[in-house]
């Protein structure tokens, strides 16, 4: 039986990147300058270094790697990236809200529609962490306002194909509004009960 020896590593480079430094995504994938080359490892490091340039928005980027044999069974590896361009939210929308309109709920959140300002404004691109940020928003605007009971069900993402952007659907549960009817104050001091019993 002969036995074929996976070839060793003598570079791992990138090109096309221009968002992400070599540095930052050298950290990221698991093929290293003299280690083992495995395809299934550089499959899986394509899918770290896209991971990395969804986080930053931008969802149309390309990975494709190249492998140059070199003599003594030595490999070079090289990312070739596309990086594409920011991936935009083009439409947010709000169900349940039945009390608060959808542009209110709008002023609440973090996350912004793609519109004619989107060159001067970075909010409408898509972050996932911020929307996970934006339901917070959401559930601490309506207690603040009464709505004990408020549930944000869901932060529904979905990419458009065809527009190449994002839409995000907010699901809320509402619930009732609570209203203070009356505030007692109870003191140990008898000057403080007799002022606050005292009709004006």
């Amino acid at each position: 039986m002969t036995v074929i020896e996976n070839p060793v590593i003598n570079k791992v480079a990138f090109e096309g990147n221009h968002k992400a430094k070599d540095e930052q995504l050298a950290e990221e994938v698991q093929s290293k300058p003299r280690g083992t080359f495995s395809r299934a490892v550089v499959q899986s490091d394509v899918q770290r270094i896209v991971d990395v340039y969804q986080h930053s928005g931008r969802y149309d980027v390309r990975v494709e790697p190249k492998v140059i044999e070199l003599p003594n069974n030595r490999v070079d590896l090289v990312f070739e990236i596309n990086e594409g361009g920011k991936t935009e939210v083009n439409k947010i929308t709000f169900i349940g809200n039945n009390t608060y309109s959808d542009w209110r709920l709008k002023d609440v959140i973090k996350s912004g529609e793609s519109n004619w300002l989107s060159w001067i404004k970075s909010n409408d691109n898509f972050d996932p962490d911020r929307v996970e940020a934006d339901r917070d928003l959401l559930r601490r605007s309506l207690l603040k306002n009464g709505y004990a009971d408020v549930r944000i069900v869901s932060a529904l993402t979905e990419y458009d194909q065809v527009a190449k952007g994002f839409n995000i659907t907010f699901t809320i549960e509402e619930g009732s509004r609570y209203k203070v009817a009356a505030i007692d104050i109870v003191s140990n001091v008898a000057a403080v009960n007799a002022g606050c019993a005292a009709p004006r």
